[in-house]
């Protein structure tokens, strides 16, 4: 898939040689975080006691590196990660392949699936995708995701002049889902945004509250947080959000 909101992705098949054991991206994953944050030791400035934290991780996001559902083995990759002392794993995906969310071994602590679109047009123009019929496999996914007992949320990442409007699709695609947890968000005019798109084009967060809002009168949410730095707002039918379990 290839988004205008983020780096490129045009890879539909995972190439068979290239699929490594779920223990091995575990312990590797392990190994990167630990590179990554081993020189702050010599920082007075550092808390050594987060730091320690940190360098024994025991939360896993599976997001970012394409769309992680092509990985054919991710339900073990899952449980992998719940194996090595992980409390918590959570999967991001953009709804492109149901059949794979259908047949998952262990589910995973919570469930994201970027909804980058109120309509079929729009999300042609945004997401590009391309596997067949990709808003139809959204479609289904978003039908299949109350079938899950983890957490579940849809993530919306809008931006001026492209997807941030017509809250009223995303209502009816929210309707479709009945999500745990709705979550607008700003798309950041940083990395590929702005290869590809005006800075003005980045909403405020006041722009996205708004937005926030007109979801809630639209679906019965409420926003129960938001994180104005980050430019997102957090809605739920529940008073808080779920305390997340292995």
């Amino acid at each position: 898939m290839s988004t205008d909101l983020g780096v490129e992705w045009n890879q539909t098949v995972f190439p068979a040689d290239e699929v490594e054991d779920p223990s091995f991206i575990v312990e590797e994953s392990i190994k990167a975080q630990r590179r990554a944050l081993i020189g702050f030791k010599g920082s007075d400035r550092v808390d050594k006691s987060l730091l320690k934290l940190a360098l024994e991780p025991t939360h896993a996001a599976i997001s970012l590196e394409g769309e992680v559902t092509l990985y054919p083995r991710i339900g073990n990759l899952i449980e992998e990660y719940f194996a090595h002392g992980f409390t918590t794993a959570l999967l991001v995906t953009n709804g492109l392949l149901p059949e794979v969310l259908s047949r998952i071994e262990r589910e995973p602590s919570q469930l994201y699936v970027s909804v980058c679109a109120p309509d079929e047009e729009t999300y042609r123009t945004v997401c590009r995708p391309l596997i067949p019929n990709g808003w139809g496999r959204l479609s289904e996914t978003l039908e299949y995701l109350n079938s899950f007992s983890c957490p579940t949320a849809i993530r919306m990442t809008l931006a001026k002049g492209v997807n941030l409007r017509n809250p009223e699709g995303y209502a009816k695609l929210i309707d479709k889902a009945n999500p745990t947890y709705l979550e607008p968000k700003a798309a950041m005019a940083v990395g590929y945004f702005i290869r590809r798109l005006p800075r003005e084009a980045m909403p405020l967060h006041k722009d996205i509250r708004e937005f926030a809002e007109r979801l809630a009168e639209l679906t019965g949410y409420q926003i129960i947080d938001e994180a104005e730095p980050s430019g997102v707002v957090l809605l739920s039918r529940l008073g808080k959000a779920k305390k997340l379990e292995s």
